[in-house]
Formats: structure tokens, sequence, C-alpha cells
């Protein structure tokens, strides 16, 4: 039978504000990048109907090539990390963990729990693993603050009764494990940044290359005009367009430069991550 008065952790009002403000960011984001997206593109290309599709294509396209090259490099669980951080909030008892997550309520028997984490010099933040969580469950400061210590040792006996583990780490080891951080960030790590941008670059040149060719291909007239510099053939699979030099020359800018930024990208990584961890 759960206790009369079973203990809260995390914070309600915490949870949902910081999802409020990474959804108000995440959107504003995205509606100032296709801003810039497509007044670069009626720079570049001029007033037209299709201005506003193609923003958007290549929004998308560099949505996707984000996701893959955070699936390349292996940052996509980071991201789901910090964008769970803080975000569980519930009530603690001798039975286990009831808690909502954003809008839902799950509940986690101690048996089921391996390991808690208690972070007493982060202001009492608790990360609880379960068996076959891929992701820990993650609390933020509870709102009743002086009652910190007395959670922290209920959890801690609960845990330790279960047969899971308790770790409490402390503020000095979180200084001495970010001291550690920034001595393994030195060295390989910037030239390690600089590869993964080249990379990621030369995907969304690619991207916007072959959207560019695409986007000739139906806009662009099918008969040579001379008078206006088209004079330039183009085929796209049977369809022939033509182009003016300026355009002609903006596709073999963007074709050559993509490979060239990409094996740039994977030269210049120190240790050749890139296809250990592809591999692994």
């Amino acid at each position: 039978m759960a206790s009369p008065n079973p203990y809260p952790i995390g914070s309600r009002t915490r949870s949902l504000f910081r999802f409020l403000c990474l959804l108000v960011s995440a959107v504003g984001c995205l509606a100032i990048l296709y801003l810039v997206i497509l007044q670069l593109i009626r720079h570049v290309l001029g007033d037209g109907q299709e201005n506003t599709f193609f923003a958007l294509l290549v929004l998308a396209g560099g949505i996707f090539v984000a996701l893959i090259e955070g699936l390349l490099f292996r940052r996509i669980p980071r991201w789901f990390a910090f964008s769970m951080k803080d975000s569980a909030a519930g009530f603690v008892d001798p039975v286990g963990l009831r808690y909502r997550l954003f809008f839902k309520w799950h509940a986690a028997p101690w048996r089921d729990i391996s390991r808690t984490e208690y972070f007493a010099g982060d202001n009492g933040r608790i990360h609880v693993y379960t068996f076959g969580g891929h992701f820990p469950i993650q609390f933020g400061p509870t709102n009743q603050t002086g009652r910190m210590p007395i959670l922290a040792d209920f959890l801690k006996n609960q845990v330790q009764t279960s047969k899971g583990v308790f770790i409490e780490h402390t503020s000095s080891a979180f200084r001495e494990s970010s001291a550690l951080d920034i001595v393994k960030t030195n060295g390989d790590g910037n030239r390690e940044l600089i590869a993964k941008a080249l990379v990621a670059l030369s995907l969304l040149i690619w991207l916007g290359c072959f959207s560019l060719f695409q986007y000739y291909s139906y806009t662009r007239p099918r008969l040579p005009q001379a008078g206006q510099g088209r004079i330039y053939e183009q085929n796209n699979r049977g369809y022939v367009i033509y182009l003016t030099a300026n355009e002609k020359s903006l596709l073999h800018v963007l074709e050559f430069s993509a490979p060239i930024l990409f094996l740039a990208g994977v030269l210049l990584d120190p240790r050749r991550r890139i296809w250990r961890r592809a591999k692994s």
C-alpha cells in the first residue's frame, strides 16, 4: 500500500515552463530560418510563385541533413537527453514512482528501477534508470527544497532494499568532471568539430544543388532564348531546359564544392572517428 504522505519529486511548473520554452524556441527558429532562406532565394532567383515551395524544400532538407549528421556522429541521444531535462514530476513512496512526463502519468515500481542518481551539487536533480530503458527519467529540483535531504535518504533506502544502485554526486565531483571535460575537448577536439561542420555543410550544399537543379527544371524555358542569354542546355531525364551562364555556373559551383568539402572534413578528422563509429 502506498504511503499516505508520499514525497514530491521534481517540479511540474518547471517541467511545463521548460517544455513551452523549447517549443516556442524551436518554432521561432524555424520561422526565422524560413524567412532568411526565402529572402536569399528571392535575391538570387528573383520573385516567383515557386519561391515559397523552394524555401520550404530547402528548410526541410536542412532539417533532414541535421538529423543525418546527428545519426552519423551519434548526437541524437544527447539532443534527446537535453530535451527531456527536468521533464518528469510526481511522487515517490514505498511502492515506487508515480510521475507525469509532459502530459501522461507513468508508474515505476522499485523492482523495475536499476539505478538512481542524486545530484546534490546541481540543485538536487534526480535521474532514475529503469531496466530496459535507454534514457533516464529526469526529475528537476523539487519545490520543497527543505525536504530534499530527507527525500535523498528515502530514495537511497528504497533503491538499496530493492537491490538497485544509488549514486550521489557532490559539488566537488561536478567540478572535477567539468575540469576533465575541458581537458578532453582541447587538442584534437577543435579539429574534430571543424571536420563535423565541413561534412554537414557538404551534405547541405549537395541537397541545395539537387533542389536548385529540380527548381530550374520546372521554372526555366524549354526553348533557347539568345536575347536573354539562355543558351546553356540542361537535361533532366529527357526534359530539356535552357539556363543563363550565371545559373549554369552556380550549379557547377555547388556540384563541385560539395564533394571537396566532404573530403576535406574526412581528412581533417584527426582519428577518422567518422568511419570507426559508423562501423561499430
